[in-house]
């Protein structure tokens, strides 16, 4: 099987399948469906690619618990570096840009503001009043040209800094023509005060490379490529009228016929060469190393989908850029006069040759699938080799269809929806409306407001008029956040996407050097091994005779729960696997598990500070995780370890009692005050020595405003002057003070801290690991955390019917293999397993319609009190209502591969509002199958207090009442999305009293899962969607104050502890 070949075992993805933040296994992505593949652009003039240039600044702020500290920004090496006052560079931190480089001895020089200002002005004045007034003889032969693509020049000759004085421009090689080169310049300056002639020009045979004699070759030259213009001619048969005064036209090549480039020299490229890589058709290729994918001459993309070594370009220069030390205020006015022209061009990194990997390399990359299924050693770099190029396929497919357009605009409206601020504005580009496939609900972008940066989100997307009509929703619910955002209506804005900064998953995935010292004799050994092909570890005795078996905590457990609890606690195992049901209790058992461990640690020595690890996949289930374990009798002593960011920007219904940024400053801060007062009552005070760990909080707590009235002792007052670094970092010291014996967290978080050296000091002390949702947990994120803590015991549980961690659907098989797999089928089968069968808190008509079509009739329910009012009002006792919605066959409208229909939208909505004015305190989610959907569901006002998610985005999610909307007009038998049983898994397992089904019921029948389904339900439940709903009767009636008055307050639908 070749790597471009589909994976039989990878969920179908024709819709929308991407999950929210809260699903993703590894990172905190967006929602939604797949949109169409970027496909090379026909218009020359409408850039296939564009990043935003900035007004995005240099440096972001961060917030450490009030504390406010500067780090550069992610794509910092992209951007112009600051100044300062004697125009010096200030570079305290270097920091990688968005794709690797290496490091070039020679590098192009920067020189100062005023050098490349004068240059610059120099070019501009000369071009009006010298070059434009010479007029090319009509009869000058053309030099022999030759095409673009083919063998390039090697070593072609390259400046590695910029001229002293003279006039001067840079420009960027854009596109790329058999006769000719379009450059567009580095810098906005060159452009800015109506300068719309020097946007593009052109390089053609005429031009003269002073380093390089001889005619110019157009083939030698590479989109990305930055050329020093010296001087400019105009062209031959340019005409006055030709010279560009109107931005009318300005982004369109053939509008630009008066220059041409005269002399010029190529400033030195960077190069990274034997790169692994792998074709993925028209969008690229995806190389190891690059979080994005890279560009490459037609004839490579129609190469079958084998994996080569390839030559790489790596532009480091980009269009649009200011000048060193351009102020804020200087840039605002640049954007104003060029954001007609300026859309947001980028140039990626592009392939320049091909060469095979050769058969001993091909050969380790077919094994790499399942290693120890051929071999009994394996070598370390086939797993550092497939693994790294596994993940970066999957980090650049996250960045392969983004809008990176730069997009100012007026904000139109602020209002407040569903708890958080939403504005409304247009987008629209020199060439009509943006792609609304790549701004569908959920989809992330920034918002630059007078130099302030804010996270948002697509709430919806409308395509009217050659616009895009957005609103979109602050991701943020921090309150000064929330009071800007709330002041800025009818403010001009900078709207736009980023590529996402996702290296940090390449940088914790663990280096050669340490496959290569890993010893495969430890559990987390043991169970890779069996995970990747070796044998199955059978189950071990239990030592049952301990006090831990007895604890009123254990009695909580069911049989099921309890035999998985006894495994983790008395076996002598590497790990263990839990296969539950949906609502099977797998959050509670984990939590009740990490806490009997704690327990027995205790009792086997209480001076042995061991730590037990509860992770899952995202913030939103470790908040889960936590808040049961606080609802358990006498919890053991436990953190929340989340990030400063994440903890700023959530809402405080998100934040819980021991949520790291909330304890270590008062952790802390009653050790430092505990020793000042034992070093005060001691007599020779004097010759006290403060111990590493005390330094080191003293350390920390000097930035959260120690005052020298706080102290008692001269030893504490002389540190408040002195300055030095910290002996431990503040992880280890909080939990050297603190000493928790269970640590929540996501397993990303873990796996940064373990390898940024923050927890350094005590990961020998982790003595169990607990995946919770480990259907979601991609194999690289395991890797990346069990190869640094190898002897810890690790517990999978969660849903094998569930949807998996999620990919983009191109990624190559292969690769897909090496990072992702299936972890928990792999490990249910491969450890001693443990099943939930028992269903908690449902409709037992739920239960017994999910264990008919997705469980093998293997599922216990243990019921729910029934709500006799929702059986009143649905007119019958069955908890699934399907309502016929024939209507979609007219109505259905696409959005790139997406799919969305108004009046289906319409119906979900009227249905929300009649169940709520009858039950205002049910918690209610509108399901879709489609982003598109989702988008047109939220535009329409009305409702609050509901979720509106995509299937995908829901897993972390159960409610009282669910509506899942379908779409689809045809055959659902022609859509192995919408037949995906663990997707439909999902969508009917998240309501817990009644799930109402919009659907064309001719479409579905022809599918034999969704016929199934349908017949599974009785005739009395199945009716007319607009009859039902009352929309045919004169609509929804309006809600009475009295209605109103009585709704609870409702902070959205809480996840399971149970």
């Amino acid at each position: 099987m070749s790597l471009t070949d589909p994976s039989p075992d990878k969920p179908p993805t024709d819709g929308s399948v991407s999950p929210l933040s809260s699903c993703s296994g590894s990172i905190d992505a967006t929602s939604g469906d797949t949109t169409e593949p970027r496909s090379k652009v026909n218009v020359p003039y409408k850039p296939d690619r564009i990043l935003p240039a900035v007004p995005r600044p240099v440096w972001r702020h961060r917030e450490e618990a009030g504390d406010r500290h500067y780090e550069p920004h992610p794509n910092y090496e992209l951007y112009p570096r600051r100044s300062d006052d004697n125009n010096r560079y200030v570079d305290p931190i270097s920091l990688e840009p968005s794709f690797p480089l290496d490091p070039c001895t020679n590098d192009p020089q920067e020189l100062s503001r005023d050098v490349v200002l004068s240059g610059m002005q120099d070019f501009r004045r000369l071009s009006l009043l010298e070059w434009k007034n010479v007029v090319p003889s009509f009869f000058t032969t053309s030099p022999p040209t030759t095409g673009v693509f083919g063998a390039h020049q090697e070593n072609m000759k390259a400046i590695p800094s910029l001229p002293s004085s003279g006039p001067f421009a840079i420009y960027i090689v854009w596109d790329l023509w058999n006769d000719h080169l379009t450059l567009i310049p580095h810098h906005r300056k060159l452009v800015a005060s109506n300068r719309q002639d020097l946007f593009m020009v052109t390089l053609t045979s005429h031009s003269k490379d002073l380093l390089n004699p001889g005619p110019v070759q157009m083939k030698n030259y590479l989109k990305g490529d930055a050329i020093c213009v010296r001087t400019l001619n105009r062209r031959r048969y340019a005409w006055d009228h030709d010279f560009l005064v109107s931005t009318d036209e300005i982004l369109n090549p053939e509008s630009h016929k008066f220059w041409a480039v005269g002399e010029f020299y190529l400033i030195q490229r960077k190069l990274k060469e034997n790169c692994l890589v792998t074709s993925v058709g028209r969008e690229g290729f995806i190389a190891d190393g690059f979080n994005t994918l890279c560009d490459a001459p037609d004839d490579f993309s129609d190469l079958p989908g084998q994996v080569y070594h390839a030559k790489i370009f790596v532009p480091y220069l980009q269009p649009e850029s200011f000048l060193p030390g351009t102020d804020e205020k200087e840039q605002k006015i640049q954007i104003s006069e060029t954001k007609h022209y300026c859309p947001g061009y980028h140039v990626y990194p592009s392939i320049v040759a091909l060469s095979g990997i050769g058969a001993e390399l091909e050969q380790e990359l077919q094994y790499a699938k399942n290693p120890f299924q051929l071999m009994d050693r394996v070598p370390p770099r086939i797993f550092f080799t497939s693994g790294h190029f596994g993940l970066s396929g999957k980090l650049a497919m996250e960045n392969s269809d983004k809008d990176l357009g730069f997009y100012p605009t007026k904000i139109t409206n602020v209002t407040k929806k569903r708890g958080a601020k939403v504005v409304e504005f247009t987008l629209k580009n020199g060439y009509g409306a943006p792609r609304d496939s790549q701004w569908v609900k959920l989809t992330k972008f920034l918002m630059n407001f007078k130099g302030t940066v804010f996270e948002m989100e697509v709430e919806s997307c409308t395509n009217k008029n050659n616009k895009l009509y957005l609103t979109g929703r602050s991701v943020s619910k921090n309150r000064k956040d929330l009071d800007v955002i709330k002041e800025i209506r009818g403010k001009i804005v900078v709207i736009y996407q980023e590529i996402q900064n996702n290296l940090h998953h390449l940088k914790n995935f663990p280096t050669l050097e340490e496959f290569e010292e890993f010893q495969w004799d430890t559990n987390f050994g043991k169970c890779l091994k069996a995970l990747l092909g070796g044998e199955r570890i059978l189950g071990a005795s239990r030592n049952l005779d301990s006090k831990v078996s007895e604890s009123p905590l254990r009695k909580m457990l069911t049989d099921e729960q309890g035999e998985y609890a006894d495994a983790m606690t008395h076996g002598d195992l590497p790990g263990g696997a839990v296969d539950s049901c949906f609502r099977g209790g797998k959050t509670f058992a984990v939590a009740v598990t990490a806490n009997l461990l704690a327990m027995e640690s205790r009792i086997k020595s209480a001076d042995d500070h061991l730590i037990h690890l509860a992770c899952s996949n995202t913030n939103i289930a470790v908040k889960a995780l936590t808040e049961t374990h606080l609802t358990l009798p006498y919890p053991a002593r436990a953190v929340r370890l989340i990030n400063f960011n994440r903890f700023r920007q959530a809402d405080k219904n998100n934040h819980t009692p021991i949520d790291y940024p909330l304890l270590w400053p008062n952790v802390l801060r009653r050790h430092v005050m505990a020793m000042d007062a034992k070093v005060y009552s001691e007599e020779e005070e004097d010759e006290y020595d403060i111990d590493d760990v005390t330094q080191s909080a003293f350390h920390y707590l000097k930035k959260k405003d120690l005052k020298r009235g706080d102290f008692k002792s001269s030893t504490f007052l002389d540190r408040l002057e002195q300055k030095g670094e910290p002996q431990m970092s503040r992880l280890d010291t909080f939990v050297a003070i603190y000493k928790p014996q269970i640590i929540f967290a996501t397993h990303s978080a873990v796996t940064a801290s373990l390898h940024t050296g923050k927890f350094e000091k005590f990961k020998a002390k982790i003595a169990t690991i607990q995946f919770d949702e480990a259907h979601r947990l991609p194999m690289f994120s395991l890797i990346s955390l069990g190869l640094r803590i190898p002897d810890a015991c690790f517990g999978f549980i969660g849903d094998s019917r569930s949807l998996p961690a999620f990919s983009e659907p191109l990624l190559p098989s292969d690769l897909w293999n090496y990072t992702i797999r299936k972890v928990l089928e792999d490990s249910w089968k491969k450890l001693p397993s443990f099943k939930f069968t028992k269903c908690f808190d449902t409709q037992m008509d739920l239960v017994k319609n999910c264990n008919d079509h997705f469980y093998g009739n293997t599922l216990c329910s243990m019921g729910r009190v029934d709500l006799k009012g929702l059986r009143d009002f649905v007119g019958n006792i069955f908890p699934i209502q399907i309502l016929n919605n024939p209507e979609l066959l007219e109505r259905e409208q696409h959005s790139g591969n997406s799919l969305y229909c108004s009046q289906e939208a319409h119906l979900a909505v009227q249905l929300v509002k009649k169940i709520q004015k009858q039950f205002p305190q049910l918690e209610i989610g509108i399901l879709t199958f489609y982003r598109a959907q989702c988008s047109q569901v939220s535009r329409i006002h009305g409702i609050e207090n509901v979720f509106i998610g995509t299937v995908d985005c829901s897993q972390d999610y159960n409610f009282d009442v669910t509506i899942i909307l379908t779409t689809r007009p045809d055959s659902f038998h022609e859509s192995k999305f919408l037949e995906d049983p663990k997707r439909l898994n999902v969508a009917f397992s998240r309501a817990k009293d009644a799930c109402f089904v919009i659907v064309n019921e001719e479409a579905a029948r022809s599918s034999e899962i969704w016929k199934g389904i349908l017949e599974g339900v009785p005739k009395e439940a199945r009716r007319d969607a607009r009859t039902f709903i009352g929309i045919g009767e004169g609509g929804e009636e309006e809600e009475d104050d009295g209605v109103r008055q009585r709704k609870r307050r409702y902070t959205g639908p809480r996840p399971e502890f149970r």
